[in-house]
């Protein structure tokens, strides 16, 4: 029997709300050559029941359940068992555009030297609502080295060449909640990285969404693994990435002030984005310094635009006081900014 064109990884735990919209978007894709690979990672729910269901109705998706190891674990068994040269990843929460497998095989296909591929993605509500459109740099790899925190490929919209990811090591324990940063940064260094300007994934917001309960974690470890692939973390030493190590970079490094507002400028979006309203404000309240460092030009707009975000976010809710102090913050920031960095 011929080999599948693609691989798709998905890793399940406990997630039962959303699992079968998330398998249907992905069986009754218009590219139909696919394996679909899923790891039960210990669900205690009733995930099992319904993913063993569904792969009695179709053999292409092929399970395998563990005991709860987490997520990057699951991948990298999930990678390690892909036939396919290329892989697809996508989460039990999330659906997949019809033809997004279609249009990021063709691309790949045509395209030998691009190794990672996303695409825009679109934001939905819990139940399903359009929330609003993302989308990334169609040449996101000097984004990674450019502007911190930012992440320009959508994990859960990504398709990428299986034995490139292998080669690399596949997902790395070492940094928490951002495997997939780290991975993506350690791919733009040797390949090259893209995205689709047309819309692959619906992406769910909710409060049980993996990135919105670690998000301070994924925030910390993209952090580290962005200094540590910039040379700025100068050992070698296999060290996870934690608060008590993010607060040592920071307090040791000459550019200080100019990595912890940038931080926290993307942690508070991060936060407002899945609906953590108080603790966004508090840590985006902190970010703004009444003599702000030199930053570079993308890192002032990153920050610009978090600020007007949460301004918004804030006059929408009817906090009129609060969306007021980040108009007035934000204000005295770009007025008070020094000549940007070259």
């Amino acid at each position: 029997m011929a080999r599948p064109q693609i691989s798709v990884l998905m890793s399940v735990y406990n997630g039962e709300r959303y699992l079968r919209s998330a398998i249907e978007s992905v069986l009754s894709q218009s590219f139909a050559d696919f394996e679909f690979i899923v790891i039960d990672d210990g669900s205690t729910d009733s995930s099992h029941q319904i993913l063993e269901e569904m792969a009695r109705k179709d053999a292409r998706l092929k399970l395998f359940r563990q005991e709860n190891h987490g997520l990057v674990a699951s991948l990298n068994r999930a990678l390690m068992t892909a036939e396919a040269p290329y892989v697809a990843r996508m989460d039990a929460d999330d659906i997949s555009h019809h033809d997004r497998f279609a249009m990021q095989h063709q691309r790949l296909e045509s395209q030998p030297d691009i190794a990672v591929l996303g695409g825009s993605v679109r934001l939905i509500a819990e139940t399903g609502q359009p929330l609003s459109i993302v989308r990334y740099p169609k040449s996101p790899g000097a984004a990674f080295y450019r502007q911190p925190g930012f992440n320009p490929i959508p994990h859960p919209a990504v398709m990428a060449r299986t034995e490139i990811l292998r080669g690399l090591g596949g997902y790395s324990p070492l940094y928490p909640q951002a495997e997939d940063y780290a991975l993506w940064i350690k791919a733009a260094g040797m390949f090259r990285l893209a995205n689709l300007p047309d819309i692959v994934l619906d992406y769910r917001i909710h409060p049980a969404k993996m990135s919105a309960i670690h998000a301070r974690s994924q925030v910390i470890s993209g952090f580290v693994a962005r200094m540590r692939a910039l040379g700025e973390i100068k050992d070698n030493n296999e060290v996870l990435a934690t608060e008590e190590l993010l607060d040592q970079i920071i307090s040791a490094h000459p550019c200080r002030q100019r990595h912890e507002l940038v931080f926290k400028s993307w942690l508070a979006h991060f936060l407002a984005n899945s609906g953590r309203d108080d603790e966004a404000d508090r840590i985006g309240s902190s970010a703004f310094h009444s003599h702000p460092p030199a930053l570079l030009p993308e890192e002032i707009a990153f920050v610009r635009t978090c600020g007007l975000r949460l301004t918004y976010r804030n006059l929408k809710k009817m906090r009129f006081r609060t969306a007021l102090l980040f108009a007035l913050k934000l204000l005295r920031f770009m007025l008070t900014q020094p000549p940007a960095l070259a």
